[in-house]
């Protein structure tokens, strides 16, 4: 008998064993395989979608500006780019191989379409590395011309396309442009915006431009449409097959202002050469139609993105236009502010409407002599004359008898040393100088008679915007109410339905005595037809107005000599019966409020009414009665050249220190011709 060796006794063993091993093998495969599929599925499809598919982000259009007669102050046109896709050029992550193929499709269309490159090889480099899905932007907002020849070339060219933007455009140049603002694109340190779309797949887009300054900054959750999607099918060598899909961007709503576009260019054109604001208002309901700060800007600057030099011009020029100067300067009101002094005095019942003041032309306070504008004085005076002639000694009388609380007082009901709340970016508070106001400066100091005397003629601490000072003038016009400026009408969709209205805002109601204000109103027509604003009569319309000169004092940087210069103020209604206009307007460098402002406001005014004369025949939006304050609605660098500036902020708003003038020796105006029943 023959016995198995050892080494044949153990093969089936072996068999089992081997056996055992492939079935776990296959186990482990099959459980591999099923976790992949049934757990891991959604996820390996949507990372297959993403290598397959590409989806691109379309910008919105942004809503329109327009005024409250329908002008449209900003829109939108078509921004025609030809764009490189660096990963459509083949050459891989060859660096050396993308910027030859690069330079050599530039050259090619740059002798087609006439255009010189904006792009050199450092800026490529920045692209692909941190925006590498993005298209890269080589020439912008083409002409018809070099559109056509682009268009001829450019199907021969792989990774070259045309690609269509929307860009903001302001059709009246700097009309009204502090007030508009401007745009700029979203800060990203990348400069690209990724997100994901409902199926998870990462959408690229460039950032899209946000308001940076003016209504397009303090509106621009309500301008900003939808932006609409673009998806791509790309194959193994990522180039574009075809587009799997599109959904088209939805445009933002459009706002309504108060402006009226024709009011606004009237003001612009008659105040050009001057630097100053004006602010004309709608004392019926506080419209604001017209708010010009000089000199403007134009905000197409900043389209698509603001070059170098320009940036530099505008943040060095000494005149500051980047200053919207009827809200963010504050001036000493002069003697604009004696409206206001005089409505505390006869409410404080320091003074009654016959109380008589000697002016010699000086006014003696311990050694201090405050000097009046006519220095051979005015004689006796009582109210109405000394608002006429902008008596400066009678005014002195006045504060140092009635003292600070009750200038404190009235000022602040007429809403002075506060925001009016309009929606504009750093608009100032003005200063309102009380007691508390000093000892904050200074814990030592406190409230003097000089103080009273110099605020009463509207200098010394006290400091205004030319907006709040229309604010005045508009609440003299309509018997004392004041409104709360209104800058936006309504918010409407594209098609023109309304979404939000704004209805007018009651502040407050003046504390003052039917007849006093009466006498004040009446005092400022005098101002015009007599006094110290003859130069801004009309003869058919009676208009009713007070002149302002306020001195302060500019240091030569170059030479450290101090020059003393005036501001020249005036505020106005008219026509006085019913008055649908109130205005203030300030001159930095003037005469006097009588001689600088005066023409202007006169100029202003004839064109208004002729304006109106023109426009019988139209419909005039109507009057709205003012209603409580109610709930408020919630509110490149370039990738086309080295020298557009996209993504800074917009220069610092110059500091203004407030002006603190003690010296009222400015004439308010030329002699004047006698007061109506003077002796």
């Amino acid at each position: 008998m023959i016995l198995p060796s050892p080494r044949e006794r153990g093969a089936p063993w072996r068999f089992f064993l081997l056996f055992l091993a492939i079935l776990t093998g296959l186990i482990v495969l099959v459980v591999a395989m099923a976790f992949r599929q049934l757990i891991q599925g959604e996820e390996w499809t949507s990372e297959m979608a993403q290598s397959s598919t590409r989806v691109v982000k379309l910008l919105a259009p942004r809503g329109r500006i327009l005024d409250r007669n329908g002008v449209v102050l900003v829109d939108n046109r078509p921004n025609y780019n030809v764009a490189f896709f660096l990963d459509e050029f083949g050459a891989g992550r060859n660096r050396k191989k993308l910027l030859k193929r690069v330079q050599a499709s530039a050259e090619i269309l740059r002798r087609r379409m006439k255009m010189p490159v904006n792009v050199n090889d450092r800026i490529v480099r920045i692209h692909y590395d941190r925006r590498g899905p993005l298209p890269l932007t080589v020439w912008n907002d083409l002409s018809p011309a070099a559109l056509a020849a682009f268009v001829e070339r450019s199907p021969w060219m792989p990774g070259v396309d045309l690609q269509i933007d929307p860009m903001r455009v302001y059709p009246y140049g700097a009309l009204a442009g502090h007030v508009l603002g401007y745009v700029g694109k979203r800060e990203s340190s990348e400069g690209v915006d990724v997100d994901f779309d409902s199926l998870g797949r990462r959408a690229f887009s460039q950032p899209s431009p946000i308001g940076k300054a003016g209504i397009e900054a303090s509106m621009d959750k309500v301008l900003q449409g939808t932006p609409g999607q673009r998806v791509v099918r790309l194959n193994a060598a990522g180039f574009t097959e075809a587009e799997v899909s599109r959904v088209e961007p939805t445009p933002g709503n459009d706002v309504v202002l108060s402006l009226d576009a024709e009011i606004q260019a009237i003001v612009e054109e008659c105040f050009t050469g001057y630097r100053g604001a004006c602010v004309i208002l709608d004392p019926r309901n506080g419209d604001i139609l017209a708010m010009a700060s000089m000199p403007a800007y134009d905000p197409n600057l900043f389209v698509p993105a603001i070059r170098r030099a320009d940036w530099n011009a505008l943040s060095t020029d000494p005149e500051h236009p980047m200053l919207n100067r009827a809200t963010q300067a504050m001036y000493s009101p002069g003697s604009t502010f004696k409206v206001v002094g005089a409505l505390a005095g006869l409410e404080s019942g320091v003074i009654t409407p016959k109380t008589v003041f000697q002016c010699a032309g000086s006014f003696l306070l311990g050694p201090i002599v405050f000097k009046c504008w006519e220095q051979g004085g005015h004689g006796d005076m009582n109210l109405r004359e000394a608002l006429t002639l902008s008596c400066n000694v009678y005014f002195y009388n006045l504060g140092f008898r009635m003292g600070g609380p009750p200038l404190w007082s009235m000022s602040h009901a007429f809403g002075l040393g506060e925001k009016t709340g309009v929606p504009l970016e750093g608009e100032a508070a003005g200063i309102l100088p009380t007691e508390e106001y000093k000892r904050a400066l200074n814990s030592r100091d406190r409230w003097m008679p000089g103080d009273s005397v110099n605020m009463a003629i509207g200098q010394g601490l006290l400091n205004v915007t030319p907006l709040q000072m229309g604010v005045v003038a508009a609440a003299l016009a309509n018997q004392g109410t004041v409104l709360k400026p209104r800058l936006v009408l309504r918010v409407e969709t594209p098609r023109g339905d309304t979404v939000v209205q704004f209805p007018p805002e009651f502040r407050n109601k003046l504390p003052v005595t039917p007849a006093h204000l009466e006498l004040v109103r009446e005092a400022m027509v005098n101002v015009v037809e007599h006094g110290t604003g003859q130069r801004a009569a009309l003869p058919k319309v009676k208009i009713a107005g007070k002149t302002g000169s306020a001195q302060f004092h500019v240091r030569n940087r170059s030479t450290g000599e101090t020059v003393q210069k005036t501001r020249a103020w005036m505020i106005t209604f008219a026509p006085f019966a019913a008055p649908r206009y109130a205005m203030a307007i300030v001159a930095e460098e003037g005469v006097s409020g009588g001689a600088t402002v005066g023409p202007f406001v006169k100029e202003i005014y004839q064109r208004i009414f002729a304006l109106e004369q023109g426009r019988r025949a139209l419909p005039r939006p109507s009057s709205v009665a003012a209603t409580p304050v109610g709930d408020r609605v919630a509110g490149r660098e370039g990738e086309v050249s080295g020298e557009l500036l996209g993504d800074n902020p917009p220069p610092a708003v110059p500091a203004m220190p407030a002006e603190e003038t003690t010296d009222a020796s400015v004439p308010e105006s030329f002699p004047a011709e006698p007061v109506r029943g003077r002796r």
